[in-house]
């Protein structure tokens, strides 16, 4: 059944009325050539009738002959909506003309996807690329794909990069790198102590132990060595490892000025835009930036609606800087000297735990000198070049 509608669907086909004069002998007339009828219901005057467009006109000669006259009420099939369009060839020309260039622009980037990596890293990939010549509206080549996969294969924190290209569509697949193993030097190198402190506890994976939890011990002294005599005084060697935890105390100074000179910001901004694609690069609004100041590039896809077009909209931004004066309050400016001895403190022990601490302030006029006596538990175990016995 539904094959048979779609068949209708495509015949062109008419419905019309036979009314007065002798409309049974127009029946029988079509019937005795062949023409083919269909839906005939009786109306008041007449029949309705539907009848195959081609036949239409020999239809109607035999109306006249049955003196019946013929009202056309409906039209269906494909060669009425067509009919339309007679004598109207630029439309069919513009048809061809837009097919052949969609057809013609395959080897156009019309969108870009990243698979593998994160939003972070796609906006660093798009922008080596688009130094390789690869973009949104690039024509694509195969020494092209082979410049933009070294680019990227250039990038340190990626493993590796492919670029696969089909009908329009560039697909960048890549894999951040994965952490390199530090080589362990074949010099062995005892472990001394970072700081003055009372060691709390020694893990030692590697190396000969020269001093135990509860000893105190002074900046440079050895914690792990890396040779050690045995008893007949031949010299045994190990690569020391481990960690030594030990209390330790110790001052942090800052100087922070009240008020101070800042390169920022103004505000003051200008913006100049570019349409750029395989046939080259137009300036829409045409900015003369001045010398000074920061510039900042920033790379879209052209599209409208949503729709992606093989373009690139380049935005140069120009921001203007000047020297300003900040001024800070007192809290403001303790805090910024704390935070810089404790950054300080964390620089040299990275995974260090504080116990207690004893801050010291001297204000002048636009002057704060801070310290800070920190009472801290750390590693204070270090690499230092062995001495030959």
């Amino acid at each position: 059944m539904k094959r048979y509608e779609r068949t209708a669907r495509l015949r062109s086909t008419v419905r019309f009325c036979a009314v007065g004069g002798r409309y049974e002998k127009l029946l029988s007339d079509c019937m005795e050539q062949g023409i083919p009828l269909s839906e005939v219901e009786p109306i008041e005057e007449g029949v309705r009738i539907t009848a195959p467009a081609s036949a239409y006109r020999r239809i109607h000669r035999l109306a006249r002959h049955s003196r019946t006259r013929l009202r056309i009420e409906q039209r269906r099939g494909v060669w009425f909506h067509v009919r339309r369009f007679r004598g109207r060839w630029g439309i069919a020309v513009g048809t061809m003309v837009f097919a052949a260039l969609l057809w013609a622009m395959q080897n156009l980037v019309w969108t870009v996807e990243y698979t593998g990596i994160g939003l972070s890293e796609q906006q660093t990939a798009a922008d080596l690329l688009y130094q390789a010549g690869i973009f949104p509206g690039a024509w694509v080549t195969a020494d092209l794909l082979e410049k933009g996969e070294q680019a990227l294969l250039g990038w340190e924190k990626l493993g590796w990069a492919a670029l696969n290209f089909s009908q329009g569509r560039l697909t960048v697949e890549a894999a951040p790198a994965l952490d390199s193993l530090a080589v362990e030097g074949n010099e062995p190198v005892d472990l001394i102590a970072a700081a003055d402190g009372i060691i709390l506890s020694v893990n030692a994976q590697e190396g000969f132990v020269c001093k135990t939890a509860g000893q105190t011990v002074a900046k440079g002294d050895v914690l792990i060595a890396a040779q050690q005599p045995d008893r007949n005084q031949t010299v045994r060697t190990a690569h020391p490892k481990g960690e030594v935890i030990a209390r330790v105390e110790q001052i942090f100074t800052c100087t922070q000025p009240l008020r101070y000179q800042v390169d920022a910001p103004t505000g003051q901004l200008k913006s100049q835009y570019a349409l750029q694609s395989f046939w080259g690069s137009w300036t829409i609004n045409p900015t003369e930036f001045p010398e000074t100041g920061e510039q900042k590039i920033y790379h879209r896809p052209f599209s409208v609606a949503g729709f992606s077009l093989p373009a690139t909209v380049t935005e140069t931004v120009w921001v203007e800087h000047g020297a300003e004066w900040m001024e800070l309050d007192h809290q403001t400016a303790l805090q910024f000297a704390r935070y810089a001895c404790l950054s300080a403190l964390y620089e040299q022990y990275p995974h260090a735990q504080i116990r207690t601490s004893t801050e010291t302030e001297e204000w002048s006029d636009q002057l704060l000198s801070y310290s800070v006596s920190i009472c801290f538990d750390a590693n204070i175990a270090r690499a230092a070049d062995v001495e030959e016995p």
